[in-house]
């Protein structure tokens, strides 16, 4: 048994190198002023509070014809703390 152990060990030493390539940081990258993005979002409710709370931050949303709500990439991580509040709010009033 304390060879099977030592073996899997030794096994589990050898595969993990330490050395991960590590990936680009988000602030690293400046992103382009312009670029756009979009995602879906199906719950109704939480679709209109997100649109009345991003006209409230002056952040520009829109409908795209598919049905995806589409915004500025420069916006994310606005967009990001609306839908923190949303579920904040969600969460007090459950």
């Amino acid at each position: 048994m304390n060879k099977l152990s030592i073996i899997i060990l030794s096994i589990f030493l050898l595969a993990c190198d330490g050395e991960s390539p590590s990936a680009p940081s988000r602030e690293s990258v400046t992103a382009d002023p312009n670029a756009v993005t979009s995602f879906n979002l199906r719950s109704g409710g939480m679709r209109e509070q997100l649109l009345a709370e991003a006209e409230k931050r002056n952040v520009e949303l829109w409908i795209n014809d598919d049905g995806s709500i589409g915004h500025y990439v420069a916006d994310d991580k606005q967009i990001n703390d609306i839908f923190t509040y949303i579920r904040a709010v969600i969460w007090v009033n459950n």
